[in-house]
């Protein structure tokens, strides 16, 4: 199984993650910036925030 981090807000990522979720073997997860505060659905897993900087987001990717 692929795990696909998608750094979305754009119509572009809520289209790729549409076709992602469509895979069998592929989970996604849609990461926000948390600016906007009634964002489009997306068709992922979401999180919503920032990471906390450089060694949050490596923490975060191998975490998860």
């Amino acid at each position: 199984m692929t795990h696909v981090l998608l750094l979305a807000g754009t119509r572009e990522a809520r289209e790729l993650s549409e076709r992602l979720a469509a895979m069998d073997d592929v989970t996604v997860t849609a990461s926000l910036a948390g600016v906007t505060r009634a964002p489009m659905p997306i068709a992922a897993r979401t999180r919503s925030g920032g990471f906390g900087g450089r060694e949050a987001f490596r923490k975060y990717t191998k975490d998860n």
